[in-house]
């Protein structure tokens, strides 16, 4: 066995490299105390080593302890708040959804509401309006209806005046029968034909020559005062003859005067109705500012009546009047007939009164015929008379 050499100094036990890893020193009183240094003052150092190693490791465990639980703290707190607003937002879009669920069903029902007013707004101005619904133009229609009634019943009144007009009128009587002719051949020279300029009896051809003896004149419509309203009085004058004279009392009181006169009142019954008849003939066509179309033109019942008439048929009005059918409700179209079975009542109305102012015409013509027959009976029963009283003497 070698012996070693004591000059050679002894190898440290712990590599000083391991040493600082441990954080001790080589002359640490560990070191020291190993290779023979105070036991006393090495067993200090590694208890107060301990101890620093001990309160680190402590503190270490305490600080992370802190640091875990503030940080679970915290972590639980976030989702305790995170929770809590899940929740109220939960409870917040519920009522949202309720909230806005209940207005898209008040917006419903209130479009539902607008949609039943529209319809019956709808129905309104089709049952209702002026276009479509219960019949064609209802108020326009209507006005002029009642203008039509009226129309006629203000000829019927005019004509009662048109009878009394005239120099010869029922039961009128002049003073002069030439001065009565004479008054009508200046009327008469207003409708100068050329051949009666040729004969010498007018000096002026008229626009509505002969129109005195017309008797389509009392067809056509013109204004009061005008030269065709004057023939419509000189056909009608023309008609009935020489006018009739007026007597005095004294002699109306004889028996001369009492033939007369009663004779005079025949021919004043017999003449009423052909006289009433021409002057009606003539208020319907004269044309009256109380008469206007809906463009404002004036017209006589006769033309009021002409178009009424082709409201329905032929006219201009009757275009119209056939489209807005198109689009009528059953209503408008009942009460469409109901206005046109109305119309053809009224107008069968008036042909009723025409009618009886023809049978009194009739009459009064068959009537007339007859007089000849009577005049040769009054010389028949006049001659027997004669004979008797000779025969008796």
């Amino acid at each position: 066995m070698k012996s070693r050499d004591r000059k050679t100094p002894k190898k440290p036990i712990f590599d000083p490299k391991f040493l600082a890893a441990l954080g001790l020193a080589a002359a640490s009183p560990l070191l020291l105390g190993v290779y023979g240094w105070n036991h006393a003052v090495t067993q200090n150092a590694v208890g107060e080593g301990l101890a620093n190693l001990d309160a680190a490791v402590i503190g270490d465990v305490s600080q992370k302890s802190l640091g875990f639980t503030k940080t679970i703290t915290d972590s639980t707190s976030i989702l305790n708040e995170a929770i809590k607003n899940t929740v109220r937002q939960e409870a917040v879009s519920a009522t949202q959804l309720a909230v806005a669920d209940k207005r898209a069903k008040q917006i419903e029902v209130a479009a539902l509401e607008a949609q039943l007013i529209s319809n019956d707004m709808i129905d309104v101005q089709l049952d209702y309006g002026a276009k479509t619904g219960q019949g064609h133009n209802v108020c326009q229609v209507l006005s002029e209806n009642k203008q039509l009634d009226a129309a006629f019943t203000t000829a019927t009144n005019q004509a009662k005046t048109k009878v009394t007009q005239l120099d010869n009128g029922p039961g009128q009587l002049v003073q002069s029968q030439e001065e009565a002719l004479r008054a009508r051949d200046e009327v008469h020279a207003k409708f100068c034909s050329a051949e009666e300029k040729a004969a010498g009896r007018c000096d002026v051809v008229s626009q509505v020559a002969g129109a005195d003896s017309n008797a389509n004149v009392l067809l056509v419509s013109s204004k009061p005062g005008t030269v065709v309203s004057q023939a419509k009085a000189a056909v009608r004058q023309n008609i009935l003859g020489k006018p009739d004279l007026a007597i005095p009392t004294s002699v109306g009181q004889t028996v001369t005067g009492q033939a007369y006169l009663s004779q005079l009142n025949r021919k004043t019954a017999l003449s009423a109705f052909p006289a009433y008849s021409l002057a009606y003939l003539d208020s319907m066509s004269t044309v009256r500012p109380d008469l206007k179309t809906k463009e404002g033109i004036e017209q006589s019942p006769n033309d009021v009546l002409f178009n009424t008439v082709t409201r329905y048929y032929g006219g201009a009005d009757a275009d119209e009047w056939q489209k807005s059918m198109i689009a009528q409700q059953p209503r408008g179209m009942l009460v469409e007939l109901a206005k046109m079975e109305g119309l053809g009542a009224w107008m069968d109305h008036q042909e009723f009164l025409a009618n009886q102012r023809l049978e009194g015409n009739i009459a009064a013509m068959t009537l007339t015929t007859a007089l000849p027959m009577e005049d040769a009976l009054d010389r028949q029963k006049q001659a027997l008379i004669k004979r008797n009283i000779k025969g008796n003497y």
